[in-house]
């Protein structure tokens, strides 16, 4: 009778068990299913790669209207080379008397943050003062620009043009809660070539220093708290917003 006993006693744990372990593999797979209420609540990458892209083209949307081209323009002597046929048949060269010509030297990017029309820009874009300055907004439209403030120890000037010329303004953020690894945009024309041409990335680094020169006067200034980053940054570029996914410019 006590083997009996026993044997029962050892039938009913391992049904015990075997229900326990049933449960457990029931309530696991119920969990990495997705179902019920242990499902993960992170969302899908493909969501958030989606939620992403539609945040930078509705920024770049609001950012465009006030980005700006500017163009650098310069009265040059011009002299004009001729040839005239002289006795024996030789060619004698002759000179024409000087001429000033309007030429395009420079080209660069800027944009408005104030609706009486001021721009900011790169103060190496209109570091000639003895240089004209075109703005062209971003419907085609083109206004002559004053510079009435340069800084060299931060690269930044200050440009203004009509206040009919203003489609929209951007407004400032703060460049010291940027962390690395943060998305950012820019916007400029680039290669000179391209206007309100956008490139996405994301800040490489903070606080960098370096050495640039100035294509236009020459000489090499020293830039100190620069932002790096990985947005594809080309020649024309220059002057153009840094934005943050808010359309916040930290930086120039």
């Amino acid at each position: 009778m006590e083997r009996r006993l026993r044997t029962l006693a050892i039938i009913w744990t391992a049904a015990i068990s075997s229900a326990a372990l049933t449960v457990a593999l029931v309530v696991g797979a119920f969990y990495i299913s997705g179902a019920g209420p242990f499902a993960p609540t992170t969302p899908p990458a493909a969501s958030l790669a989606a939620s992403h892209d539609s945040l930078v083209t509705e920024t770049v949307r609001s950012v465009q209207p006030a980005v700006v081209s500017i163009v650098v323009s310069k009265e040059l002597a011009y002299v004009e080379r001729r040839y005239e046929l002289g006795p024996l048949g030789i060619s004698i060269p002759f000179l024409s008397e000087p001429r000033r010509e309007r030429v395009e030297i420079g080209s660069g990017s800027g944009f408005f943050i104030s609706h009486e029309g001021h721009i900011v820009t790169n103060r190496h874009i209109v570091s000639d003062e003895s240089a004209q300055y075109t703005v062209y907004t971003n419907d085609g439209r083109y206004y002559e620009a004053e510079v009435v403030f340069r800084d060299s120890s931060v690269d930044v000037a200050l440009l203004k043009v009509p206040s009919r010329a203003v489609q929209a303004t951007l407004s400032f953020g703060d460049s010291r809660s940027l962390a690395v690894g943060s998305s950012v945009i820019a916007v400029g024309n680039a290669l000179a070539e391209f206007p309100n041409t956008v490139s996405v990335g994301v800040v490489s680094g903070l606080g960098r220093t370096l050495l640039a020169r100035d294509p236009i006067a020459g000489g090499v200034e020293e830039l100190r708290d620069a932002i790096q980053t990985d947005a594809a940054i080309n020649r024309g570029n220059s002057g153009g917003p840094l934005v943050d996914l808010s359309g916040r410019v930290v930086g120039v």
